[in-house]
């Protein structure tokens, strides 16, 4: 095997392995910016692969938005799971 091989395919490996993470602090840096369905969708799409669980996606959907939708966001009840947590937005 040759070393540029190796380094090749480590390279390929560690940044595929990398995704989830990459995905979570895109989704931690994620504004809103006036249009909450463009918004759901791409935090949607980035948690698919980041797999942030309840307690670490109202966090992230948190950091991005208004006050005001926070706060509406509690009017639908509990937030304890990650299906509650979409609905309410």
């Amino acid at each position: 095997m040759h070393w540029t091989y190796f380094k090749n395919i480590l390279a390929k490996y560690a940044k595929s392995g990398e995704r989830d993470v990459n995905a979570a602090k895109a989704m931690h840096e994620l504004q809103y910016n006036g249009d909450i369905e463009a918004y759901i969708d791409k935090l949607q799409y980035l948690n698919e692969r980041a797999q942030m669980s309840t307690g670490t996606l109202k966090l992230a959907v948190r950091e991005g938005l208004p006050n005001r939708i926070i706060e509406r966001m509690f009017d639908h009840g509990e937030l304890d799971t990650v299906n509650r947590i979409w609905e309410a937005l």
